[in-house]
């Protein structure tokens, strides 16, 4: 083999190597279970389980998601801190997917018993469930 393809193959066996350990660590920073890291720091808490009721009885006939939406509306105009505080108190796991319109990157799974945090000006504007 002459020293110039030699050189290529050694570049591309380069490549090749660095592109495996990106792919790699690409996969472990997806994984579901202990992986990745939020970007709120790890705000995910306790396991999946249904929010406290709100205490409004009108709507008795209200479906089950209807009556999460309302429970979830709770939430907004609180801080970071009481937002997780609060989730974590009725049984929820949360994190924060939006900062000031900066958007994070989130898992694909959807999660019923998990609220997605839109925070601007350091206060909760949006929850949704997934």
């Amino acid at each position: 083999m002459a020293k110039g393809e030699m050189m290529k193959r050694s570049m591309w066996d380069k490549m090749l190597v660095i592109g495996a350990i990106g792919f790699s660590l690409g996969v472990i920073g997806c994984r579901e279970e202990g992986g990745g890291v939020e970007p709120d720091g790890g705000g995910e808490t306790a396991s999946s389980a249904k929010p406290a009721p709100a205490d409004d009885d009108s709507g008795a006939g209200d479906s089950e998601a209807e009556d999460e939406a309302k429970g979830d509306a709770a939430y907004v105009g609180m801080s970071q801190e009481a937002a997780e505080a609060l989730a974590k108190k009725n049984g929820l796991r949360s994190r924060v997917v939006s900062i000031d319109g900066q958007q994070f990157p989130v898992t694909t799974d959807h999660d019923p018993g998990r609220l997605n945090f839109y925070l601007e000006d350091g206060k909760v504007v949006k929850v949704t469930r997934g």
